[in-house]
């Protein structure tokens, strides 16, 4: 859902004559990839007021660039030459951490380039590694994870994933108990922080993007979904991005669509798609959520946009049985993410009959309740009577004081 406006001056979605006015008319989108979003530790300040001011990374690969924002207001352009020749030629994904760590996945000279973002808010080459000394060299990684002073890379030539420390060490090989086949996006949880169940796995799509995979951080295949599971139209998995409710994220830039699992990979929901409401996907690309207040930032083919994670309430259903002085009644319907939840007994006209759910904790996923009241606590019996059922859902993150929804159905005979 988009943010509200004073939060963003308007500017959620930015295209290109956005980008004109903040460079001066000196840089244009091209090929935009993979997005990294963090809270730097040096310009946290006291007290928590600027907690939601991220700084945001953007990979612009046709030109050799990393965009950044500097604060509110300005940007940063990163495309430093090293004796007439771009750092980054073909790079694809980011990732960075809050100590200002970025780490450039770079298929084109087969490297991870180190960048570091200084507390003036400038961007700057640090090293690049391409662990030529190991057995076996990077060859075309596309994407990075840093996770708990570790970076993760799909390699995607060599059809693994490896683990590296910050200073681009190898730790581990991650390819034997996966049948990884040309990964592409990878994301990574297990840190304790913004981690709301513990969560330790990783996701990867991979098999020409036909495939996202939930792996244990072993590489244990935990859990795997085909493209074509989901989607019968042309598309495919490519970046990905993990939730403080470990809910995966994943891009689809030939079908326009975000597609959302949850942290068992099953999934919840779609966004995008040309659904024609106005927030349309243009191509999206990479992807990255800020996991402590939901924030979501997504490249696409001639921008970025930015939204919060909402919720909704789909395909709602309920039914009652009047048997013997007793009214069962059952509520079913999809939560597409974590929220507080009341759920209403009504009459046809709206009025209301009973409480079910006081804003009640509920997981993503699939819904099913049972109620049970006495046929005297409804005003007449179900037989003579229209009732309804409205279900009222409220995101957890700092959304809830912006976006909610509200859907109702007719109470029908079992």
């Amino acid at each position: 859902m988009p943010p509200p406006w004073k939060h963003t001056l308007g500017l959620n979605r930015v295209r290109q004559p956005h980008l004109d006015i903040y460079s001066g008319y000196t840089k244009k989108f091209s090929q935009p990839q993979g997005v990294a979003a963090v809270k730097l530790s040096f310009n946290d300040q006291e007290g928590g007021g600027d907690d939601d001011e991220l700084t945001v990374y953007g990979v612009n690969s046709g030109t050799g660039e990393i965009f950044y924002n500097k604060s509110m207001v300005s940007l940063g352009f990163f495309g430093q030459q090293d004796q007439g020749q771009h750092v980054l030629i073909e790079a694809v994904g980011i990732d960075a951490d809050e100590k200002g760590e970025v780490f450039v996945a770079d298929r084109g000279s087969h490297k991870i380039v180190h960048l570091r973002i200084s507390e003036s808010n400038e961007l700057g080459y640090v090293d690049s590694f391409d662990l030529s000394g190991s057995a076996q060299p990077l060859r075309t990684p596309t994407d990075v994870a840093v996770e708990n002073e570790s970076i993760f890379i799909t390699d995607t030539g060599n059809d693994r994933i490896i683990e590296v420390d910050l200073q681009g060490n190898l730790v581990r090989e991650i390819n034997g108990k996966t049948g990884l086949h040309m990964p592409w996006g990878i994301d990574v949880i297990m840190s304790r922080d913004w981690n709301f169940f513990g969560s330790r796995f990783m996701v990867v799509t991979d098999s020409l993007n036909q495939r996202i995979s939930l792996l244990s951080l072993d590489g244990e295949v935990i859990e795997s979904v085909r493209y074509g599971e989901i989607s019968d139209a042309p598309g495919g998995f490519f970046f990905v991005a993990v939730d403080y409710y470990s809910n995966i994220y994943v891009t689809d830039h030939a079908g326009g669509c975000i597609y959302k699992f949850d942290r068992f990979l099953r999934f919840l929901t779609r966004v995008g798609c040309g659904s024609g409401t106005g927030d349309d996907l243009v191509e999206p690309r990479g992807i990255s959520v800020y996991r402590r207040f939901g924030q979501i930032f997504v490249a696409e083919k001639n921008g970025a946009s930015y939204f919060w994670v909402g919720t909704d309430v789909e395909n709602l259903r309920s039914s009652a049985r009047d048997e013997r002085g007793r009214l069962d009644i059952r509520v079913r319907f999809l939560l597409t993410e974590h929220s507080w939840v009341t759920i209403r007994l009504e009459t046809d006209g709206g009025k209301p009959v009973k409480t079910f759910a006081k804003k009640s904790f509920m997981n993503a996923g699939h819904i099913t309740l049972q109620y049970r009241l006495s046929t005297g606590e409804v005003p007449c019996p179900i037989a003579n009577c229209k009732y309804r059922v409205t279900v009222h859902a409220q995101p957890t993150y700092s959304s809830r004081e912006f976006h909610s929804v509200e859907r109702t159905g007719p109470l029908r005979d079992f």
